[in-house]
């Protein structure tokens, strides 16, 4: 799964971390993992995170600096070792299944 942030014009972020809530199968994956576009998803944005063997939702915690980002990144979720009829993924139907934690602010000088 993966998703984008795209800052208006004019305007740049700073993220701090990212909170997924994932429900599993009883097969299910049991490690996830998040990258980043910033640099083409060759490195994890904080620890990969052993996923319980249970199918009560669970949340993960991404903690990570990405600062004076003025364009788009995308962001995607990875997941692994499920067995072949396992399922797993954000969402438990509550809703913030996926919060982005960071700050938004306005580019002082745009030629910077």
């Amino acid at each position: 799964m993966e998703f984008t942030i795209t800052p208006v014009s004019n305007y740049k972020f700073n993220l701090s971390s990212i909170e997924i809530k994932l429900l599993r199968s009883a097969t299910g994956p049991r490690g996830i993992a998040l990258r980043s576009s910033k640099d083409n998803y060759a490195t994890n944005l904080d620890s990969e995170k052993a996923i319980a063997d249970n199918t009560t939702t669970q949340t993960f915690t991404f903690t990570f600096s990405q600062a004076n980002s003025d364009i788009a990144a995308t962001y995607r979720i990875y997941m692994w070792a499920e067995d072949i009829a396992g399922s797993g993924g954000p969402g438990d139907a509550s809703g913030n299944d996926v919060s982005v934690y960071g700050v938004v602010s306005a580019i002082t000088d745009p030629t910077n």
